[in-house]
């Protein structure tokens, strides 16, 4: 996912630059020496755990060739300490990682301005996205890296969601990106929702389960990517304008994924973006000290798309 195309006015390098200096360049040399302590835990921890298992391992193997099925629970044991293994010497780069976000977004917070960030976003509200008819359904889910801040007086949330629907033993995705949930200059009565294109019969189908009714956009090239559906038509013609249709197409080209979806609920905008990459991921404890400006960059340009998204819903009016 990149936004670097796009006008990147929201993060110019010297707010960065300051921003970096003031929040995590004081603290490089102990954030290298924390990764490096992290690093060295785990090779550690792999070698206390090479020492332990190998043998169980031998054992097994060795009880299985001489048909000895009696190695069968030392083969179960030998499974689950792997398991257990894994999970124990990851303990320390987990823990290094963690820290380091925290850090990361608060240079991230301090650009977007009035914004707070919560790892595991406990208080992101999925009920929205459900009620308008965003999201697949789901029975499953992890949220996080959740943002809470406002911008020219409009407040927003953001956060990254993994849906899954599981049934029995088969599991699927129905959701792997961002959800953004901001309030509006002006009030929508009633629903207006932006679905994706799936050809005439598809559109049917999913018109069944959309509030409202169908609203045709005098633009070919979104009407060939989108539906549009409305509890209120002129409604619907007052929000869905020319500018925000060229908006939103300039989106969907910002984001670098054609599986995007939207409305209009009363007084917030809803956007989600489905299969893209945590914006948290481009970094990791394997990533010195001093690249972390580059990863801080990276990341403070893709989250600052709401800034441009709440640009462009003062600009659509």
């Amino acid at each position: 996912m990149s936004y670097a195309t796009h006008d990147s006015a929201h993060v110019r390098d010297n707010d960065l630059d300051r921003a970096f200096g003031r929040f995590l360049e004081p603290q490089l040399d102990v954030i290298e020496e924390d990764r490096n302590t992290a690093l060295a835990e785990r090779q550690k921890r792999l070698v206390i755990s090479a020492l332990v298992l190998v043998p169980l391992l031998a054992g097994s193997i060795y009880g299985i060739v001489r048909h000895d099925w009696s190695v069968f629970w030392v083969t179960a044991l030998n499974l689950a300490g792997g398991i257990g293994a894994f999970v124990w010497l990851q303990k320390p780069v987990e823990a290094f990682e963690t820290s380091l976000r925290d850090k990361i977004m608060t240079v991230v917070c301090h650009l977007l301005g009035k914004a707070s960030y919560d790892q595991a976003a406990g208080g992101f509200n999925l009920s929205p996205f459900d009620d308008a008819h965003l999201l697949s359904s789901y029975n499953r889910q992890t949220i996080k890296h959740h943002i809470k801040g406002s911008y020219r007086n409009c407040t927003f949330e953001l956060a990254h969601a993994e849906l899954k629907y599981s049934s029995g033993k088969s599991s699927s995705v129905a959701f792997d990106g961002l959800l953004l949930s901001v309030s509006v200059p002006r009030v929508a009565r009633g629903k207006i929702i932006i679905v994706r294109d799936w050809g005439a019969i598809l559109n049917q189908m999913a018109g069944w389960f959309t509030s409202g009714e169908r609203v045709k956009i005098p633009n070919e090239d979104f009407e060939s990517k989108y539906e549009v559906y409305a509890e209120n038509q002129a409604e619907a013609v007052n929000f869905i304008t020319p500018t925000f249709v060229r908006n939103f197409l300039a989106l969907r080209e910002m984001a670098g994924s054609d599986n995007i979806v939207a409305a209009f609920d009363g007084p917030r905008f809803l956007l989600a973006i489905n299969d893209v990459p945590v914006f948290l991921d481009g970094f990791s404890a394997s990533t010195p000290a001093t690249e972390l400006r580059d990863s801080v960059a990276k990341i403070a340009h893709e989250v600052t798309l709401v800034h441009r998204i709440i640009d462009q819903l003062h600009s659509a009016g």
